[in-house]
């Protein structure tokens, strides 16, 4: 059971962030080390004087550290396009002595590798590996629909591979994307299980150029996908740059899982 606070306040951060990046010809190198310094931290903190039942309040005090490690090799021209691997590390104390539900729950470990390659003239292919290792625990619900049986626990390291395969020409340009290729089961914040293997595709066609470009913009949440492109040197260390209003009309994990579980009474409808 949880009890609401209708006194929350904003909560209270100053971040120090120290980074230096290299670059030279197709070779680039980014580092940067942070502190976080949060107060007023809201999260859902378990007391027993109250019933034995989760409050939500500001008694949180977190000091978070990290480190951030990015380096990579791009091209304009020959198979070999693009390699990027990176790592990034986060800790986070809490200095205070309660019981409190997922301001702990965070991305401890994250390693990823990039390979992206061209052959066949136009075909583009990029994988994606992530190795990845949360800190923190979630509730599992081991029967289907009855939450009176649960238990308690930790996040597992889990290893995802995805990749894309594109073919282009002129003003056509056809893709398909692969997320979670090794059908790896995993848990995210909240202890939400997340899609197994699944596959999309899509197609852009257009003789305008400049309009290409805005349609790629526009599925891609707004964002300059074009001044990416044109950066692949420094791919890794641009900034999010959205020169517009887009959308991203793939659905959520979340609308996944409400799907696929009413799916499983469709005969009964």
């Amino acid at each position: 059971a949880q009890i609401n606070n209708l006194d929350l306040t904003p909560e209270h951060a100053v971040t120090y962030r120290l980074g230096v990046d290299y670059l030279k010809r197709s070779w680039n190198l980014s580092a940067q080390a942070y502190y976080r310094s949060g107060r007023d931290i809201i999260d859902w903190v378990w007391r027993e004087e109250l019933g034995n039942k989760w409050h939500s309040e500001q008694t949180s005090k977190l000091d978070t550290y990290g480190i951030e490690v990015t380096g990579g090799y791009a091209a304009e021209e020959g198979f070999l396009r693009r390699v990027t691997l990176s790592y990034a590390w986060v800790t986070t104390d809490r200095n205070t002595d309660i019981i409190a539900k997922s301001a702990m729950d965070y991305l401890r470990h994250k390693a990823s590798a990039l390979v992206e390659v061209r052959f066949l003239r136009r075909v583009t292919l990029s994988l994606t590996g992530t190795l990845a290792d949360r800190n923190g625990s979630y509730t599992y619900y081991p029967v289907v629909n009855d939450s009176s049986v649960t238990q308690t626990r930790d996040f597992e390291p889990c290893f995802l591979l995805d990749g894309r395969l594109q073919w282009e020409k002129g003003i056509c340009r056809l893709y398909v994307d692969a997320t979670n290729i090794t059908d790896s089961r995993h848990f995210d914040l909240g202890g939400i299980r997340l899609p197994g293997l699944w596959v999309t595709g899509g197609m852009v066609l257009t003789m305008d150029e400049d309009l290409g470009w805005e349609c790629r913009s526009f599925r891609d949440h707004g964002y300059d996908v074009k001044a990416r492109m044109n950066m692949l040197a420094l791919e890794e260390a641009l900034p999010y740059i959205h020169t517009r209003v887009g959308f991203n009309y793939r659905m959520t994990e979340v609308q996944s899982i409400c799907g696929i579980n009413e799916l499983a009474r469709f005969d009964s409808w």
